[in-house]
């Protein structure tokens, strides 16, 4: 089981005695923001079923200012007092606590220099294990401080597989009776969608957005990644049919729409309102309704994501596709798509009038259906664009051979051949479809 472990920077005080408070309810009265934080961070986990235990850890950091002044002694600030007064260091302080486990000093540098800087990255980040669940208290940390935690946290995320469960701080200088412990996981969480999104974005990969299902409170924030989890996987995976006919992707849109228009948005959503905006334009060129384009547009998104086998996978069988939703045939049905193949393959080899050196043993059912196929205005040897629409087709057919024995012919294009062409005929065939349709 993975260890809880609180991390904190000792500042130097003097501190003042207070009350603080977490979900407008008093925590706890004290000179640390550290006790009152683990004790709300206690109550909060035993509730969660998720209790701390002996071998969890709370450390605390420390320059050697901080160990005297306040850790070994507590140099306080008290009403009426000109200079500080002696009192109680944190060491003390928490020894009268019941947690399970002891706060631990570990010692920093003052942070004086870059070199300094970096040795306090190290000392903290090796005080972390693989798997652990980090809860930070940032109340003590000022000027560069907070900057390098926010890089230590990402780094911890991607060396060690942390997870980051808490981001808490003292806000010790608001003017109330009690002093809120803010909760400010919530900017962690936006840091890990902002990487998982920009991940999707850039490369069409929906790991990082899946795996933060684990961290998501929002059941309907759920459903949009599985959504969009499986929209993706039916274009790696060349799910022809349900690209075609765009269910899935309907319903993600929908789902997407109803969570951006939403009225009720807490101001911290707002950001992730952004991003997933972002997500909803990456979906715009595909119809969210039955449509043969579709096929053509994941084989452009395969490119753009270097799924080039894929890419030419969909676009050969999206041309049998198309041909078939053209003359109502059955798009699941292997022997009509079949007919439509061997109509194409007839064009390109111009023997649509050489019955006798079409393929043997066609019953006359498959010959009026090919001839029916072969009638159609979008493969007659007639129109620049119809003749180009055929010669796409064989090009692609080949390509996708040389793919399918793995190049194992000869003069097999080289990767970066492969690349260019594909993304060559990806553009190809959605301009003449355009034109085609333009011209009906």
């Amino acid at each position: 089981m993975a260890r809880k472990v609180f991390i904190s920077i000792l500042g130097t005080g003097p501190y003042g005695e207070c009350t603080y408070s977490a979900n407008e309810r008093p925590v706890f009265t004290t000179r640390y923001i550290q006790l009152a934080t683990l004790k709300y961070l206690v109550e909060k986990c035993t509730v969660e079923n998720n209790p701390w235990t002996v071998n969890d850890v709370a450390i605390i950091f420390l320059t050697s200012k901080a160990e005297s002044d306040q850790w070994n002694k507590g140099m306080a600030r008290v009403a009426g007092q000109v200079k500080p007064v002696e009192k109680e260091g944190l060491k003390a302080e928490s020894e009268k606590m019941d947690f399970p486990f002891v706060l631990t000093p570990k010692p920093i540098k003052d942070g004086k220099d870059t070199d300094e800087i970096w040795d306090i990255f190290d000392t903290i980040f090796n005080e972390i294990n693989d798997g652990d669940e980090l809860y930070f208290d940032i109340t003590h940390a000022f000027r560069y401080l907070p900057m390098l935690l926010t890089v230590l946290i990402n780094y911890s995320k991607f060396l060690k597989k942390v997870t980051v469960k808490s981001i808490t701080y003292g806000n010790f200088m608001a003017e109330t009776d009690s002093k809120p412990i803010m909760d400010l996981t919530s900017i962690s969480v936006l840091q890990d969608w902002t990487y998982a999104a920009g991940t999707y974005l850039d490369s069409g990969n929906v790991t990082k957005l899946v795996e933060l299902k684990s961290i998501i409170k929002s059941d309907v924030l759920k459903k949009i990644v599985d959504k969009l989890e499986t929209v993706i996987k039916e274009r790696q995976t060349c799910r022809g049919l349900q690209i075609h006919n765009s269910e899935s992707l309907s319903s993600l849109k929908s789902e997407l729409s109803d969570f951006l228009e939403s009225k009720d948005v807490n101001p911290e959503d707002e950001p992730l309102h952004q991003i997933l905006k972002k997500v909803d334009t990456s979906l715009e060129e595909f119809s969210v309704f039955p449509n043969f384009m579709n096929g053509f547009q994941a084989a452009k998104w395969c490119v753009k994501n270097g799924l080039f086998q894929q890419a030419i996978t969909m676009l050969r069988e999206n041309f049998v596709t198309l041909f078939c939703e053209r003359h109502g045939f059955d798009l699941m049905d292997k022997d009509m798509r079949l007919i439509v193949e061997i109509a194409l393959n007839i064009q390109i080899n111009h023997k649509q009038n050489r019955k006798d050196k079409w393929p043997i043993e066609l019953s006359d059912t498959q010959i009026v259906d090919i001839e029916s196929v072969l009638q159609d205005k979008w493969i007659m040897s007639v129109g620049k664009h119809n003749n180009e629409l055929v010669h796409i087709y064989q090009e692609i057919r080949d390509y996708r051979n040389n793919f399918n024995h793995a190049g194992f012919n000869e003069n097999s294009p080289s990767p970066q051949e492969i690349e260019a062409k594909v993304n060559e005929f990806v553009e190809r065939t959605i301009t003449c479809f355009y034109k085609l349709n333009n011209n009906q």
